[in-house]
């Protein structure tokens, strides 16, 4: 996402400064879930929150979106993003090769090589995670700890070897934002608002959590402020490899950073974020089917998603029905189309779940919270406005793939009616 990020904004210091605001307002939002996974620790996460605050129609639009776009559309983008790594051990000529290519009148659909290796890269994921939430974390640990330790010798290599220089980097700021451009900063947190996404991972699986009271603000609040300052570093190594002129549009960054830094160990780096995004996608994948196995016990999903694998006790069916549809989502566009129809989604249901806080304060007075948002009503309320801010100002510079987003959320009524209906009559 770095390279999308510096196609938006002019030089180095705003760069930094949108990764610094992006990790601020993930972190306001861990904030926000941290109480709200503690006082609610069952499976499902915001559908839960808003569920209890506001009805159950919200709390299926919140799962219903979940589904249609936030889970399986982030999966797909790390998907495609996986598999366009990893294809860069291969010949050239196979990354980003078309395989089919249909055209009708003005319409015109392609199929490459890139989607069909993220298609079989999410499937093997999906499996891992069918045979077991012991077997996904454990899949998850190693990820974890390898990219850890990868990101550290990158680190130490990049700035101690690496044939950067610090004038890519100063100065900062070489002029103000041009005008018109602040619309500009609020694109490029798109992608950082998506890569930033993860740090409420764990409220999915709160039922399967020891202690889930002190585990879930603390395992929300570290992450997110390890992970803003690793973004940070990372980005800073990036601008010190190249110019930001080097880096804009380019989708894998890793690639160019490694050939300016490195001369020819490309590849290392190519693992590195291979094995980042693996770790990604693989924690999508495993809380995913979590939410609508809590959806289908309410009646409000397919029955089937609802049953627990008798032998390795995941919700099987809900992640087969959420591998089904990334599959076609990783089918019908290309990064970017996916990146801002996902994020735009997650913005939106990221503003439902606070107001959800607002009101389960007013509403359950007297229910236990064992965490208590920090600088409560100031930092849910600015998390809200700034997260509208964003919401709007990417609806109004990307309205095809924006309200491509809220059209699939909408289709959620009718759904939900006829979902209701069919749980009235077997029920009766």
């Amino acid at each position: 996402t770095s390279g999308v990020v510096a196609a938006h904004l002019p030089s180095p210091g705003w760069i930094l400064l949108a990764w610094i605001l992006g990790g601020l307002l993930a972190l306001a939002g861990a904030l926000v879930w941290a109480e709200l996974g503690a006082s609610f620790p069952h499976a499902g996460g915001e559908y839960v929150y808003v569920r209890e605050a506001c009805g159950p129609f919200w709390g299926f639009l919140c799962g219903w979106a979940s589904f249609l776009a936030s889970i399986s559309g982030s999966i797909a983008v790390l998907a495609i993003a996986l598999a366009n790594y990893l294809l860069a051990f291969f010949p050239a000529s196979l990354n980003g090769v078309v395989l089919w290519h249909i055209t009708l009148g003005h319409f015109a659909y392609a199929v490459s090589l890139n989607q069909l290796v993220g298609i079989g890269l999410m499937w093997l994921i999906t499996w891992i995670n069918y045979r077991g939430l012991h077997l996904g974390s454990f899949t998850q640990n190693i990820l974890s700890m390898s990219k850890l330790l990868a990101i550290g010798a990158l680190l130490v290599a990049g700035f101690s070897w690496g044939k950067g220089s610090w004038s890519n980097v100063t100065p900062l700021f070489p002029d103000l934002m041009p005008q018109g451009n602040l619309s500009a900063l609020g694109v490029a947190l798109i992608p950082i608002i998506f890569a930033y996404t993860g740090w409420n991972a764990v409220a999915y699986i709160a039922s399967e959590v020891r202690t889930p009271e002190t585990t879930l603000p603390r395992s929300a609040l570290l992450g997110t402020m390890i992970t803003l300052g690793v973004y940070l570093a990372l980005n800073l190594l990036y601008l010190y490899a190249l110019p930001v002129a080097g880096l804009a549009g380019v989708v894998q960054v890793g690639d160019v950073v490694a050939d300016a830094l490195f001369a020819g160990a490309g590849w290392g780096i190519a693992v590195l974020i291979a094995i980042s995004i693996a770790s990604a996608l693989n924690v999508m994948v495993l809380t995913g089917g979590w939410i609508y196995f809590a959806m289908a016990r309410d009646g409000v999903f397919f029955p089937r998603a609802a049953d627990l694998h008798p032998r390795f006790r995941v919700p099987g069916h809900s992640l087969l029905l959420q591998a089904a549809w990334t599959s076609m989502l990783i089918l019908s566009g290309t990064f970017e189309q996916l990146l801002t129809y996902t994020t735009v989604v997650i913005v939106g249901f990221s503003i439902a779940t606070t107001v959800a806080l607002f009101l389960l304060r007013r509403q359950q007075p007297t229910l236990p919270r064992p965490y208590h948002v920090w600088g409560y009503p100031w930092v849910p309320a600015l998390y809200i406005l700034a997260s509208v801010g964003i919401l709007g100002n990417a609806l109004w510079e990307q309205p095809v793939e924006g309200f491509l987003g809220v059209l699939l959320c909408l289709a959620g009524v009718p759904a939900y009616r006829w979902w209701r209906s069919v749980d009235s009559v077997s029920g009766a």
